[in-house]
């Protein structure tokens, strides 16, 4: 797991906690992807970005009143054009 542990950013729901996991696989020599998964504490999916490189949940605030959350995610663009 990677990155900040949440309690209901994903799936709203208070009673799960969400851990997010950087999935990186090797296609070929030189050919590589990323996909970013957030589970939850049961080992459910809760989502999931294919193709993304990294990602970061922000999140400010002094309260639950005031808080507020953010999903930023980096996708590495080569220039071609896929089709």
């Amino acid at each position: 797991p990677y990155g900040q542990i949440s309690k209901s950013f994903f799936d709203r729901n208070t009673s799960t906690f969400e851990v997010m996991v950087y999935i990186h696989r090797i296609l070929s020599p030189g050919v590589a992807t990323g996909d970013i998964a957030i589970y939850d504490n049961t080992g459910y999916e809760v989502a999931k970005y294919e193709g993304y490189e990294t990602g970061m949940l922000v999140s400010a605030g002094n309260s639950t009143w005031d808080k507020k959350e953010r999903f930023a995610l980096a996708h590495y663009d080569n220039g071609e054009i896929n089709g």
